[in-house]
Protein backbone atom coordinates (compact mmCIF):
# COMPACT_ATOMS: atom_id res chain seq x y z
CA UNK A 1 0.00 0.00 0.00
CA UNK A 2 1.76 3.11 -1.23
CA UNK A 3 1.04 6.72 -0.36
CA UNK A 4 0.96 8.38 -3.78
CA UNK A 5 3.26 6.06 -5.77
CA UNK A 6 4.67 7.23 -9.10
CA UNK A 7 6.50 4.16 -10.36
CA UNK A 8 8.14 1.02 -9.08
CA UNK A 9 11.78 1.67 -8.08
CA UNK A 10 14.36 -1.10 -7.74
CA UNK A 11 15.82 0.20 -4.47
CA UNK A 12 14.05 0.67 -1.15
CA UNK A 13 15.09 2.58 1.94
CA UNK A 14 13.75 1.13 5.17
CA UNK A 15 14.00 3.34 8.25
CA UNK A 16 13.82 2.43 11.93
CA UNK A 17 14.94 4.13 15.13
CA UNK A 18 18.03 1.93 15.16
CA UNK A 19 19.20 1.81 11.55
CA UNK A 20 18.83 2.67 7.88
CA UNK A 21 18.59 -0.22 5.41
CA UNK A 22 19.10 0.05 1.66
CA UNK A 23 17.40 -2.90 -0.04
CA UNK A 24 17.30 -4.12 -3.62
CA UNK A 25 13.79 -5.03 -4.78
CA UNK A 26 13.20 -7.62 -7.49
CA UNK A 27 9.68 -8.32 -8.74
CA UNK A 28 8.32 -11.05 -10.96
CA UNK A 29 4.77 -12.08 -11.81
CA UNK A 30 3.96 -13.77 -8.50
CA UNK A 31 6.99 -13.07 -6.36
CA UNK A 32 8.88 -10.19 -4.82
CA UNK A 33 12.33 -10.69 -3.32
CA UNK A 34 14.50 -8.38 -1.25
CA UNK A 35 18.24 -8.31 -0.76
CA UNK A 36 19.90 -5.96 1.68
CA UNK A 37 22.56 -3.86 0.00
CA UNK A 38 23.83 -1.98 3.05
CA UNK A 39 22.91 -1.17 6.65
CA UNK A 40 23.94 1.90 8.64
CA UNK A 41 23.24 2.27 12.35
CA UNK A 42 21.64 5.38 13.81
CA UNK A 43 22.82 6.80 17.14
CA UNK A 44 20.25 6.80 19.91
CA UNK A 45 17.94 9.80 19.86
CA UNK A 46 18.33 10.73 16.20
CA UNK A 47 14.76 9.56 15.54
CA UNK A 48 11.88 9.64 17.99
CA UNK A 49 8.86 7.91 16.51
CA UNK A 50 5.52 9.69 16.69
CA UNK A 51 2.36 9.86 14.60
CA UNK A 52 1.70 13.42 15.80
CA UNK A 53 4.88 15.35 14.96
CA UNK A 54 8.09 15.15 12.85
CA UNK A 55 10.30 12.24 13.87
CA UNK A 56 13.86 13.31 13.04
CA UNK A 57 15.29 15.18 16.03
CA UNK A 58 18.89 15.40 14.79
CA UNK A 59 18.67 16.09 11.07
CA UNK A 60 22.41 16.67 10.64
CA UNK A 61 23.34 13.23 11.98
CA UNK A 62 20.48 11.57 10.12
CA UNK A 63 21.62 13.02 6.78
CA UNK A 64 25.25 12.10 7.51
CA UNK A 65 24.31 8.47 8.06
CA UNK A 66 21.99 8.49 5.08
CA UNK A 67 24.79 9.82 2.90
CA UNK A 68 26.87 6.74 3.74
CA UNK A 69 24.21 4.70 1.94
CA UNK A 70 23.69 7.12 -0.93
CA UNK A 71 27.22 8.16 -1.91
CA UNK A 72 28.27 4.79 -3.42
CA UNK A 73 25.33 5.03 -5.85
CA UNK A 74 27.18 7.89 -7.62
CA UNK A 75 24.02 9.49 -9.04
CA UNK A 76 20.46 10.44 -8.12
CA UNK A 77 18.32 7.33 -7.83
CA UNK A 78 14.62 6.73 -7.26
CA UNK A 79 13.66 4.74 -4.17
CA UNK A 80 10.68 3.30 -2.37
CA UNK A 81 10.61 4.77 1.12
CA UNK A 82 9.43 2.48 3.93
CA UNK A 83 8.73 4.29 7.20
CA UNK A 84 8.23 2.88 10.71
CA UNK A 85 4.71 1.79 11.62
CA UNK A 86 4.55 4.13 14.63
CA UNK A 87 4.78 7.28 12.53
CA UNK A 88 1.34 6.58 11.03
CA UNK A 89 -2.14 5.63 12.20
CA UNK A 90 -3.53 2.44 10.70
CA UNK A 91 -6.88 0.78 11.26
CA UNK A 92 -9.31 -1.68 9.70
CA UNK A 93 -12.79 -0.28 9.09
CA UNK A 94 -15.91 -2.36 8.45
CA UNK A 95 -18.53 -1.16 5.98
CA UNK A 96 -21.80 -2.82 5.03
CA UNK A 97 -21.54 -0.93 1.73
CA UNK A 98 -18.68 1.04 0.22
CA UNK A 99 -19.00 3.58 -2.62
CA UNK A 100 -17.39 2.94 -5.99
CA UNK A 101 -16.22 6.52 -6.64
CA UNK A 102 -12.74 7.37 -5.37
CA UNK A 103 -13.77 10.78 -4.03
CA UNK A 104 -16.65 9.28 -2.07
CA UNK A 105 -14.44 6.52 -0.71
CA UNK A 106 -11.86 9.03 0.51
CA UNK A 107 -14.49 11.26 2.11
CA UNK A 108 -16.08 8.31 3.89
CA UNK A 109 -12.75 7.02 5.14
CA UNK A 110 -11.72 10.46 6.39
CA UNK A 111 -14.99 10.57 8.32
CA UNK A 112 -14.34 7.15 9.87
CA UNK A 113 -10.85 8.18 10.98
CA UNK A 114 -12.46 11.17 12.69
CA UNK A 115 -15.29 9.18 14.26
CA UNK A 116 -13.38 6.06 15.31
CA UNK A 117 -9.90 7.40 16.07
CA UNK A 118 -10.65 11.09 16.69
CA UNK A 119 -8.06 11.84 14.02
CA UNK A 120 -8.22 14.88 11.74
CA UNK A 121 -6.81 13.74 8.40
CA UNK A 122 -7.03 17.11 6.63
CA UNK A 123 -3.24 17.53 6.92
CA UNK A 124 -2.37 13.89 6.24
CA UNK A 125 -1.67 11.58 3.37
CA UNK A 126 -4.26 8.86 3.22
CA UNK A 127 -3.90 5.41 1.70
CA UNK A 128 -6.25 2.47 1.81
CA UNK A 129 -7.08 -0.90 0.31
CA UNK A 130 -10.49 -2.54 0.05
CA UNK A 131 -10.83 -6.22 0.94
CA UNK A 132 -13.99 -8.02 -0.06
CA UNK A 133 -14.78 -11.40 1.55
CA UNK A 134 -14.29 -14.16 -1.01
CA UNK A 135 -17.87 -15.36 -0.69
CA UNK A 136 -19.05 -11.82 -1.44
CA UNK A 137 -16.81 -11.65 -4.48
CA UNK A 138 -18.42 -14.81 -5.83
CA UNK A 139 -22.04 -13.80 -5.23
CA UNK A 140 -24.27 -10.82 -5.83
CA UNK A 141 -24.19 -8.09 -3.21
CA UNK A 142 -27.96 -8.24 -2.93
CA UNK A 143 -27.84 -11.86 -1.81
CA UNK A 144 -24.86 -11.54 0.50
CA UNK A 145 -24.84 -9.14 3.48
CA UNK A 146 -21.18 -9.61 4.41
CA UNK A 147 -19.18 -6.51 5.26
CA UNK A 148 -16.40 -4.95 3.24
CA UNK A 149 -13.15 -4.35 5.14
CA UNK A 150 -11.01 -1.32 4.39
CA UNK A 151 -7.43 -1.12 5.63
CA UNK A 152 -6.62 2.57 5.98
CA UNK A 153 -3.45 4.45 6.88
CA UNK A 154 -3.01 8.15 7.60
CA UNK A 155 0.33 9.87 8.09
CA UNK A 156 0.79 13.58 8.70
CA UNK A 157 2.27 15.57 5.82
CA UNK A 158 4.93 17.14 8.03
CA UNK A 159 6.22 13.70 9.04
CA UNK A 160 6.51 12.38 5.49
CA UNK A 161 7.95 15.61 4.14
CA UNK A 162 10.73 15.66 6.74
CA UNK A 163 11.89 12.19 5.67
CA UNK A 164 11.55 13.12 1.99
CA UNK A 165 13.67 16.26 2.41
CA UNK A 166 16.44 14.26 4.05
CA UNK A 167 16.43 11.78 1.17
CA UNK A 168 16.53 14.52 -1.45
CA UNK A 169 19.51 16.11 0.30
CA UNK A 170 21.57 13.01 -0.60
CA UNK A 171 20.10 12.48 -4.10
CA UNK A 172 17.68 9.74 -3.09
CA UNK A 173 14.32 10.48 -4.70
CA UNK A 174 11.33 8.89 -2.94
CA UNK A 175 8.77 8.03 -5.61
CA UNK A 176 6.63 5.94 -3.28
CA UNK A 177 6.09 6.06 0.47
CA UNK A 178 4.66 3.30 2.62
CA UNK A 179 4.70 1.83 6.11
CA UNK A 180 6.83 -1.18 7.08
CA UNK A 181 4.01 -3.32 8.43
CA UNK A 182 1.86 -2.70 5.36
CA UNK A 183 4.79 -3.54 3.10
CA UNK A 184 4.90 -6.97 4.71
CA UNK A 185 1.14 -7.32 4.38
CA UNK A 186 1.29 -6.40 0.69
CA UNK A 187 4.14 -8.83 0.13
CA UNK A 188 2.04 -11.75 1.36
CA UNK A 189 -1.34 -10.46 0.20
CA UNK A 190 -1.60 -12.90 -2.71
CA UNK A 191 -0.76 -15.82 -0.41
CA UNK A 192 -3.32 -14.64 2.15
CA UNK A 193 -5.97 -14.31 -0.55
CA UNK A 194 -5.21 -17.81 -1.85
CA UNK A 195 -5.63 -19.23 1.66
CA UNK A 196 -8.92 -17.38 2.15
CA UNK A 197 -10.27 -18.65 -1.15
CA UNK A 198 -9.39 -22.24 -0.27
CA UNK A 199 -11.09 -21.84 3.11
CA UNK A 200 -14.13 -20.25 1.48
CA UNK A 201 -14.50 -23.16 -0.94
CA UNK A 202 -14.12 -25.62 1.92
CA UNK A 203 -16.85 -24.01 4.02
CA UNK A 204 -19.14 -23.52 1.03
CA UNK A 205 -18.85 -27.17 -0.02
CA UNK A 206 -18.49 -29.25 3.16
CA UNK A 207 -17.78 -32.91 2.59
CA UNK A 208 -20.71 -35.22 3.22
CA UNK A 209 -20.67 -37.84 5.90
Amino acid sequence: MNLFPIKQPTLALSISEEALHLVEVKKSWRRTTFQEVKRVSLPSGVIRLSSAKPNIENMETFVEQLRILADPLKKPVSIALSLPDLCARTSVFDFSTFPSKKTEQTALLNWRFQQDLKLDTSQSRLSYAVYVPTSLANASKQENPEKVNVLGTAIRNEIVEQYERACLDVNLMPVSVSIAGLDIFDLYQRTIQDILEVEDRRTSNPSSG
